[in-house]
């Protein structure tokens, strides 16, 4: 595992307002984003709710034959 931090993305989209590309991250593994970053923009306002559906999330993952840990 590398010592590398991720940083927030650098790159701006021209034209984009988008509040998901202000808080992307990037870095040796590509880009992705910080769950408790996400919850407001998700409008969930209590961690547990937002857990809650992450959970929901990748047994949906896992029943569609893809890795929840690859790919969320």
């Amino acid at each position: 595992m590398s010592n590398q931090i991720a940083t927030r993305s650098s790159v701006a989209t021209v034209g984009s307002d988008s509040p998901f590309e202000a808080i992307k991250r990037t870095d040796e593994h590509g880009e992705h984003w910080l769950a408790r970053e996400l919850m407001p923009l998700l409008g969930y306002r209590m961690w547990r709710d937002f857990a809650t559906a992450i959970e929901r999330a990748k047994a949906a993952c896992a029943n569609s034959g893809h890795d929840p840990e690859v790919n969320l």
